[in-house]
């Protein structure tokens, strides 16, 4: 059972079995710590200190809850998957996505990038180019797949993305692949996103784009100042100017499935943030970022002590701007039907800090206990055609390749040794159904290394995530019901209708 205080001083109880979160009264965790046989021996133990109506009503309605194993460690046992398991796991609820890394090149050089020098544990940068027959072999066996699992699931629809690097450095195979999709499986009706830093987004390249309603998610930082202290060319010149000339023709043409993912750091003033992702001349925020603190990451060794405490006071600052004025968000989120700025950073981190833990059971026995997913969910493809979890994770974890499919015992080996090295630590922790690390977490260049260290500061945060959480819960207990209804309707604009 873990006690979380908001600002406002007010005590909740959240239980990680069932998910729930109660306010919190010391009767109701006496009783749970000293777990009384009867009603009369709780009478016994608690009677002088507490009312008899709060004793009676408290022990019925803890033992009410317990007998849905409430108020206990959740049970984890490090089970083995089989391979079959694994394919029929993957047949049944993976396969979302298939991502074509079209280059590791790039045209950028931004000093945050997790291929970049400041990341020891993951690979640079490259003249390595997809070339179609590679693009052709993983989307015949990711549509293959897609036909073997419709006994399964007969409704689910395929995704196909392009990343990089830079992915328009490689145009011509984006093309060709969509032309041969289009020729080859014309009766499957495939989304298409793709993540790009803007600056080669030309006429010709976003009006193919568009006319194949592609997702475009373009890295825009912010105004010019905060943008271009990271993101710049390989000869240090800011790239704003640039990104902004060709995002401005897509706006112009009222598409709608173009969008931002801000990533901001110690440095960034938020509430610049704020106002520039305010403009309507400027793509709507579907994500935002902290740089990467995975990997191996080296860039924060550039700030200071101070510039951290200074970074930390202004998020404060911006949380309570947030709840202040929680009124005027969402009438302009209802109103616009698009995030802003402190909406990603703060409304959405709170709606799932609230709802995500409301899960009632995981679906298979051999899920990690942590956010991670089974390898399989999304299929990523490098260069050289080895398939990899997906984009975010680093190439020492492989799961197969375009020549022998997904590699289910590969994919079992990865789930049994991630369960060995956590399922201690999380058999006692109280916040595990809020947990979203995954392997990015726990990756050096040998491959998973565990480190309870990554856990404490993991379980810190989520605390710290839900005990703000609840403040705006007080502040407005309808707020989490309307912005998950917001939020999914700003989400059709550029995910798949």
């Amino acid at each position: 059972m873990e006690v979380i205080e908001t600002k406002n001083g007010s005590l909740y109880t959240y239980e990680d079995t069932t998910g729930m979160i109660f306010p919190y009264f010391e009767l109701m965790e006496r009783i749970i710590e000293n777990s009384p046989a009867s009603e009369e021996e709780a009478f016994k133990e608690l009677g002088s200190c507490f009312s008899p109506e709060d004793v009676s009503y408290y022990y019925k309605w803890i033992n009410a809850w317990k007998k849905l194993k409430a108020f206990s460690f959740r049970s984890f046992k490090a089970k083995r998957p089989k391979p079959e398991e694994i394919q029929e796991a993957t047949l049944r609820n993976g396969l979302l996505q298939l991502t074509l890394c079209a280059t590791e090149d790039c045209n950028f050089r931004c000093k945050y990038c997790i291929y970049s020098d400041s990341y020891e544990y993951i690979r640079g940068y490259s003249h390595k180019y997809m070339d179609f027959e590679t693009a052709k072999k993983a989307i015949d066996y990711y549509l293959l797949l897609l036909e073997e699992g419709k006994r399964y699931n007969p409704l689910r629809q395929p995704t196909i993305g392009f990343y990089g690097g830079e992915p328009l450095l490689n145009f011509k195979l984006i093309k060709k692949c969509v032309e041969y999709i289009e020729n080859e499986y014309d009766d499957y009706k495939i989304f298409h996103p793709i993540t790009i830093n803007g600056s080669l987004l030309d006429k010709e390249k976003a009006d193919f784009l568009m006319s194949r309603d592609f997702s475009i998610a373009v890295s825009l930082d912010g105004p010019e100042e905060e943008h271009d202290r990271n993101r710049v060319y390989a000869n240090g010149r800011g790239t704003f100017k640039d990104v902004m000339k060709n995002v401005s023709y897509v706006m112009e043409q009222g598409y709608e499935k173009i969008h931002s993912l801000p990533v901001f750091d110690w440095k960034m003033d938020l509430f610049k943030l704020q106002d520039f992702f305010n403009k309507e001349n400027v793509p709507q925020v579907s994500n935002v970022s902290m740089v990467d603190s995975n990997f191996g990451c080296n860039y924060y060794k550039q700030f200071s002590k101070e510039d951290f405490q200074s970074h930390r006071k202004q998020l404060e600052r911006a949380k309570k701007y947030y709840v202040e004025h929680l009124e005027d968000f969402k009438n302009s989120l209802k109103n616009k039907k698009r995030l802003s700025f402190f909406d990603g950073l703060f409304g959405l981190i709170a709606t799932k800090s609230i709802f995500q833990n409301l899960v009632i059971f995981d679906p298979y026995p051999f899920m990690p206990c942590t956010g991670a997913c089974i390898p399989g969910r999304k299929i990523y493809v490098d260069v050289d055609g080895k398939f990899h979890i997906c984009e975010r994770v680093n190439q020492t974890l492989p799961i197969g390749d375009i020549d022998v499919g997904l590699d289910f015992g590969r994919i079992a080996n990865i789930l049994s040794d991630y369960q060995k090295s956590l399922i201690k630590n999380c058999a006692n922790c109280e916040v595990t159904r809020l947990c979203s690390v995954c392997y990015t977490s726990f990756l050096n260049d040998k491959g998973l290394m565990y480190g309870s260290e990554i856990c404490e500061h993991h379980r810190n945060s989520l605390r710290k995530e839900l005990s703000f959480a609840l403040e705006i819960g007080e502040k407005d207990p309808s707020f989490f019901e309307f912005f998950t209804n917001e939020y999914s309707a700003v989400l059709k604009k550029f995910r798949r209708e």
